[in-house]
């Protein structure tokens, strides 16, 4: 069976697809502090930079691709802890929207994560009205906890969720 999406490092050939999706005002309504990629320029720095702190392992940046290998958005994970956590984010192009490729990403975002890295807590921080993203990581083991729990540091905001995914979630 082949797989929904693929994912893998975000690359040049992404400046097009990126430099479109941030023209997008829908990119932003669940996060305004979103960076905003709107130069080709600009989209090519933001690469060499996921580069090189990809290198550095404390935060990886992938393109999602669908069979098709049309380019659909990008998936990170970041404030990565050796052998054991990353806060993971994600944005999808609009017109790719409501087709399974958020789940189908985190999924494989997970697996490379688990048996590459070696990570076993995930964390992400969505805005309670996201629903999209929030039956996403759900279908994913991710469970809703108290902020005060969370191993990484979220700065605290109104209508903002944090949500976690630990091996014993899925036990």
């Amino acid at each position: 069976m082949d797989k929904l999406v693929t994912i893998s490092q975000i690359s040049f050939k992404d400046i097009p697809q990126l430099v479109n999706m941030h023209h997008d005002p829908t990119m932003y309504t669940y996060d305004p502090d979103t960076e905003k990629v709107i130069t080709e320029e600009i989209a090519g720095k933001y690469i060499r930079k996921a580069h090189k702190i990809w290198q550095e392992g404390t935060t990886y940046v992938f393109s999602i691709h669908n069979k098709e290998n049309e380019f659909v958005g990008f998936i990170t994970l970041r404030d990565v802890i050796k052998n054991s956590y990353a806060k993971i984010g994600f944005a999808i192009a609009k017109e790719q929207r409501k087709k399974g490729y958020v789940t189908a990403a985190i999924g494989e975002l997970i697996k490379f994560a688990t048996e590459i890295l070696k990570l076993d807590i995930f964390e992400a921080y969505v805005a309670e009205e996201n629903i999209a993203s929030l039956k996403a990581l759900s279908k994913n083991g991710f469970v809703t906890i108290d902020p005060e729990n969370s191993v990484g540091k979220f700065k605290p905001r109104e209508n903002f969720i944090v949500l976690q995914r630990k091996k014993k979630n899925l036990i």
